[in-house]
């Protein structure tokens, strides 16, 4: 077996990165492809078949992509060999003003790293306090301006990426999935 599922109206149009920038839910039969962070007009649309760079080595993501899907990938997690777990990850930075001058979009002062800092501790704020009155579509959209803010600043790898993205899976699918007959109703922890 290839694929777990065949979707032909969109698999034409995606392909495979350990660093994507969508995912997928589903909704029964539906599956639903959410952008991750911003995709950049002539930018590739990226889904990943087996392995995040953050939790999957890049030799067991290879090997696996190589015997099931008979491809290797030369996807930019893996050309440029970005780190082989989340912990590596988060070495690189915490937050902007930990981030490294190579790691930054474009150059930016002092005080514009603080300030992005803070405003990203106003939207970490709405987010738990949305997400402890179980108002879950409210921390999603303030993720989704968390993950803008670091789309248009920081380079990847970053472990705020990564979180990011964590976060709006787990928040989409407790939104969107919860119409699946599967659907366990919980309280969701702010993932970063």
């Amino acid at each position: 077996m290839v694929a777990i599922g065949l979707y032909p109206n969109i698999a034409s149009h995606l392909n495979h990165s350990c660093d994507p920038n969508t995912f997928v839910i589903y909704q029964g039969r539906v599956q639903i492809t959410v952008a991750a962070r911003n995709i950049l007009p002539g930018e590739e649309i990226c889904h990943i078949y087996f392995g995040h760079f953050g939790d999957t080595k890049k030799e067991k993501r290879q090997e696996y992509l190589l015997e099931k899907y008979h491809f290797n990938c030369n996807c930019d997690a893996c050309e440029n060999n970005y780190p082989k777990n989340s912990e590596k990850c988060l070495e690189n930075t915490k937050s902007f003003v930990s981030t490294p001058k190579e790691n930054l979009i474009k150059p930016q002062s002092l005080e514009e790293l603080e300030n992005l800092d803070m405003e990203d501790e106003k939207l970490k704020q709405i987010v738990e306090t949305a997400l402890s009155k179980n108002m879950v579509p409210l921390a999603l959209e303030a993720t989704k301006r968390r993950i803008q803010l670091i789309s248009e600043h920081l380079k990847q790898p970053n472990i705020l990426y990564v979180l990011g993205r964590c976060s709006m899976i787990n928040y989409m699918w407790y939104i969107q999935g919860n119409k699946s007959n599967q659907f366990k109703p919980k309280t969701l922890p702010c993932y970063f």
